[in-house]
Parts: structure tokens; C-alpha cells; sequence
């Protein structure tokens, strides 16, 4: 390349400067794409400008979810510089579950590095996905919908979002919505409990689950070993309103 060359390209702005890569996932570490810068000469054809003797590279905000940006200062012969941004996206969100409770369908999952807020879509029946809630990671990793209806099968699936950029869809948690009965419980003789419930016709089964007290506020479970494994799980109750069992410790 001529003095002469060098003296008509002078400027960054006029060469064409390209990164080897523009959309990454975070990793925990930071993030440099390799930089090409290219220059035409008078006589038509193009040379590749040499890091640290044309150009130097630096990189901000290039290692949490967001917007990264990579600055291509010329350096020597070339002046002014360019920029250019990448975007790093959180990982994909990880639900841990989706329960029905006493006052909806209750979603939780695992926090994301660098999540500002999670952005929830839901699916109701065989409906089409909708944009659904939004949550700022601030207020936590769970989300209670309360509007659904008994007997109805709700999809959901979370990403991750951080200055402008998304992250990958979680997989998808489906989950019909049982509205849960109110229990009533009535000791009925030595070591017999009658439970009684209004029923659910959305319902093709009941699951009951009891144990010993010995649970306080704070935390602290002082029911000795035998007890906690006296703990009964009574699944797939069939189209009973009623049921009556026996236990002889009580």
C-alpha cells in the first residue's frame, strides 16, 4: 500500500469494518468477536487493514445479557473510528414448576443472570400464544395466574429479557386448572377421620395427604423420624365426595 493510497483512505468511516459475530448467549465470561477491517484501494482492489497497526478494538458491556458495544479506533494512517453492537442473550429460563393452588395456577422458576424482567406467554385450551405478564426479576421467580377457569388446560412458557434483548423460550409446562376443594375434617372415634368435600365436576380424582403436627411458623418440623414417615399420600380417590380412613396412632 502507497503513501499515496493511504493518503485517500484516512478515514475508519470509509472502510468496511465487519464482526465475525453479532448474537451470542451469556456464558458467564466476556465476549470478543473477532474484528475484519477492509479498505479499497484507488485501483479498485481491497486490502485488509492489521490490528494494533491500523486499528486498535476495545469492547464495553461485553460480558452480561444486554447490548454490547465493539469500538474500532484507526490508528497510524486512518483516522476517526466505528462502531458497532452485539447483543448477548440471557440463557433460557428454567420453570421448576406449575401448581394449582387455592387461588390460581402458580408458576415458578429458576432465576436468570442478568434478567431484568421475565416475560410470560400463556396458551389457553387450544388457543394461539399470547404475551401474557410481564415480571421484573426485582419481584422474584413466580407468578400467580389467577384468571382461569375450573377444568381448562393452560400452556406457559417464560424468557428472559435485559436492554432490549430476549432470551430463549423455557419448554413449555402444561397444566389444567382443578379448583381446589374445601376440606372438612371430623374425628369420628379413636383413630377415625371423616373428610368431606364439596365436589369438583371437573375432577376425575381426589388426592389427600396427611401427617402428624409438629410444623411451626418458623420453620422447624419437631415431629420425631417415625412420625415423618407415617406422612399418607391417598391418590386417585374416584368420583367420591366422602371418604372415611383409619389410623391407628391417632
Amino acid at each position: 500500500m502507497t503513501d499515496a493510497d493511504k493518503a485517500c483512505v484516512m478515514e475508519l468511516a470509509d472502510c468496511s469494518v465487519t464482526i465475525s459475530k453479532t448474537a451470542y448467549t451469556y456464558t458467564g465470561k466476556t465476549i470478543r468477536p473477532a474484528v475484519t477491517v477492509t479498505c479499497k484501494k484507488l485501483d479498485g482492489t481491497t486490502i485488509t487493514l492489521k490490528k494494533d497497526t491500523d486499528y486498535t478494538v476495545t469492547y464495553k458491556n461485553n460480558k452480561m445479557p444486554g447490548k454490547a458495544t465493539v469500538v474500532v479506533k484507526g490508528k497510524g494512517d486512518y483516522t476517526g473510528s466505528v462502531s458497532r453492537t452485539i447483543t448477548i442473550a440471557p440463557t433460557a429460563t428454567v420453570i421448576s414448576s406449575a401448581t394449582n393452588t387455592e387461588t390460581g395456577i402458580r408458576l415458578k422458576w429458576k432465576k436468570t443472570t442478568g434478567a431484568e424482567k421475565y416475560i410470560i406467554y400463556r396458551k389457553a385450551g387450544n388457543g394461539s400464544w399470547k404475551k401474557y405478564k410481564s415480571v421484573k426479576a426485582a419481584n422474584g421467580c413466580s407468578f400467580t395466574d389467577t384468571k382461569v377457569t375450573n377444568g381448562s388446560k393452560y400452556a406457559y412458557k417464560i424468557r428472559a429479557y435485559a436492554d432490549g434483548v430476549y432470551g430463549a423460550y423455557s419448554s413449555i409446562h402444561t397444566i389444567y386448572r382443578v379448583k381446589q376443594p374445601a376440606l372438612k375434617v371430623k374425628k369420628t372415634g379413636k383413630g377415625r377421620l371423616k373428610c368431606s368435600w364439596k365436589k369438583n365436576t371437573k375432577a376425575n380424582s381426589y388426592q389427600i395427604m396427611y401427617g402428624n403436627e409438629g410444623i411451626h411458623a418458623g420453620g422447624k418440623d419437631d415431629r420425631d423420624k417415625k412420625s415423618r414417615n407415617r406422612e399418607k399420600d391417598y391418590n386417585r380417590i374416584k368420583s367420591r365426595k366422602e371418604i372415611l380412613y383409619t389410623d391407628p396412632e391417632l
